[in-house]
């Protein structure tokens, strides 16, 4: 188990019954204690600013999915904004990290709504495309995993129909001066249809072959930054609505 994410469990879950009661159930009880570990020990958590932006994108969804669930702040802090019959689909490659996160939504109180997937993202994917009883698609999604995966994943999404008209797609970590592996991501959706399907037929996707994307999707983007205070810096997240099929 990794040190850091080792203290946060501990930090949390070490606590009397009495306080532990006092806490679960309790959503944003849980948030501000990762918050406050993060604040002395930083965390790879979307955080308030952001998740707060992000939540507004949301609004309305029924059924959400994230690729990159770390310790579960982000499940926690999306999967109680959602209806009472909503779902939330956590896909996280790490096993030990889905372990915390797991335990943070339980204590959370929110297991009902939070499904924890493990393992790459690539053939999960393909995995839960293939599930029956599947929503038909993803209302949102949240992307904030490994910069060089954002694309192929966008691409294996795309092709698994996981991603339609209506969805709105987030991916965090869109400041290229510090984030240097994830501008193919955001040319690619910016591209044309024409551009798209060219680009498509010239670049097979690393997640495979059967996954080359959609070029039919017409997304509209918007790049919203982000003064970062605990580690004084800018960052970036990229919205992406899919707005329509070409002709």
């Amino acid at each position: 188990m990794p040190e850091k994410e080792q203290k946060l469990r501990d930090f949390v879950f070490g606590r009397t019954e009495e306080e532990l009661e006092s806490i679960r159930g309790n959503p944003e009880k849980v948030l501000a204690l990762i918050d406050e570990f993060s604040a002395k020990d930083f965390l790879m958590n979307i955080g308030k600013p952001k998740g707060d932006f992000v939540l507004q994108r949301i609004a309305g969804s029924q059924v959400m999915a994230e690729l990159g669930g770390y310790m579960g702040y982000s499940a926690i802090k999306f999967a109680s904004s959602l209806p009472s019959d909503g779902k939330y689909y956590s896909f996280e490659a790490n096993p030990e990290f889905a372990e915390i996160a797991k335990s943070m939504v339980e204590l959370a109180g929110i297991s009902q709504k939070v499904e924890i997937i493990v393992g790459p993202a690539k053939q999960t994917l393909v995995e839960f495309s293939q599930r029956a009883g599947k929503p038909s698609k993803f209302d949102a999604v949240f992307i904030d995993h490994v910069n060089e995966m954002y694309l192929s994943d966008l691409r294996t999404l795309e092709s698994l129909n996981l991603v339609s008209i209506g969805s709105v797609v987030l991916a965090d970590n869109m400041n290229h001066k510090r984030f240097s592996h994830a501008e193919d991501y955001d040319q690619y959706l910016q591209l044309t249809t024409e551009e798209k399907k060219h680009f498509i037929d010239k670049h097979p996707n690393s997640n495979g072959q059967a996954y080359p994307g959609n070029w039919h999707i017409v997304w509209r983007n918007e790049h919203v930054d982000f003064q970062l205070d605990d580690i004084n810096e800018i960052d970036t997240v990229m919205v992406s609505y899919a707005d329509k099929y070409a002709e």
